[in-house]
């Protein structure tokens, strides 16, 4: 009986490894560096974390699948390590508040996507940090009042 519950014991635990494999792939050259890491579940769908990587190593793209569709939190990166944008993803469209950055660091813009369209408030800044210009879109298209701000950050032009 002991033999028994051992087996069934191993052949569980086994069950529950395979349902979630980590999976790497690599560049094609020598010794090539990681270029993916993600895990797949027992249909071979990509289900849970997703990393990519640059050729020298350094993280290129971070996130969640599930059930091979993209969701939750994703964050894309420069070369240099630096953060290059981050937003939600629901179903594999972008959703949400999506924000980009400049390789320096500092905020490039930001607003909301709604099944990866443009939509509601967004705003541009230059590399010094100072607004540049903000607006609203509907539909990927911009609506109403564009206002555009010198470096000094005062009132440029305004466009309807």
């Amino acid at each position: 009986m002991r033999l028994v519950f051992l087996f069934i014991s191993i052949l569980f635990s086994a069950t529950i490894t395979m349902a979630q494999n980590l999976m790497q792939t690599f560049y094609e050259v020598e010794g090539a560096p990681l270029k993916e890491e993600f895990s797949v579940n027992s249909k071979n769908e990509l289900d849970g974390e997703y990393s990519s990587y640059f050729m020298d190593g350094t993280i290129k793209s971070q996130g969640f699948f599930s059930q091979n569709v993209s969701t939750g939190e994703w964050r894309y990166y420069f070369e240099s390590g630096e953060l290059r944008m981050v937003g939600n993803v629901v179903q594999g469209k972008n959703n949400g508040l999506w924000q980009y950055y400049y390789e320096s660091g500092g905020k490039k813009m930001e607003g909301y996507l709604e099944d990866g369209k443009r939509t509601g408030n967004w705003v541009v800044y230059a590399s010094n940090g100072a607004k540049q210009s903000e607006g609203r879109y509907e539909n990927n298209a911009r609506v109403g009042i564009w206002k555009y701000y010198a470096n000094t950050g005062g009132l440029k032009a305004s466009e309807e």
